[in-house]
């Protein structure tokens, strides 16, 4: 019985840390969630992004996204310069996202595509798109052809899968 006291002992050290790592891992990634929570309310909350939002979405019928960048607008200089603030909060909010997840890799893919229907938007809508290509949100953009493949290959894999709702 003698030699089984260190085989033993060292079993239980083996479990205790195999234990720590697996309870670690399970509050990294309830940490993240919450993270993504946060950063949902925030989207959802924020007046600045929600103005740009609805501009987006093209259910502001006083704004639309001509009326921001386009060559011909019945805005005021100070009303187009406040919407194009607007649509900077967004931009900058995914731009962040994308910080997170090209650069410091503290998001996946995974994570974001929650906010897969906004970076979409962005890419499709023409006028926005080319205002990112050429006032550095750039990331925004690559983001969101990363987000469309993912989209594609989960589609592709699993053709009666539904494409990411909005929110």
């Amino acid at each position: 019985m003698e030699h089984w006291e260190p085989i033993l002992a060292y079993a239980s050290a083996v479990a205790t840390v195999v234990a720590y790592f697996i309870t670690r891992n399970r509050e990294s990634q309830w940490k993240r969630t919450e993270f993504l929570f946060q950063l949902g309310q925030y989207l959802d909350t924020d007046p600045a992004i929600q103005s740009a939002v609805l501009i987006l979405e093209g259910r502001n019928p006083a704004v639309g996204m001509a009326d921001v960048f386009g060559e011909t607008s019945t805005l005021s200089k100070q009303e187009r310069g406040r919407k194009q603030q607007d649509i900077d909060a967004l931009l900058n909010f995914l731009e962040r996202i994308a910080h997170a997840v090209y650069t410091l890799k503290t998001l996946s893919l995974d994570e974001v595509l929650c906010f897969g229907w906004y970076l979409l938007k962005v890419r499709d809508t023409e006028l926005l798109a080319g205002y990112c290509s050429s006032n550095g949100f750039e990331d925004v953009l690559k983001l969101a052809g990363d987000v469309d493949a993912l989209l594609n290959e989960r589609q592709m894999a699993d053709p009666a899968a539904s494409e990411t709702s909005r929110r």
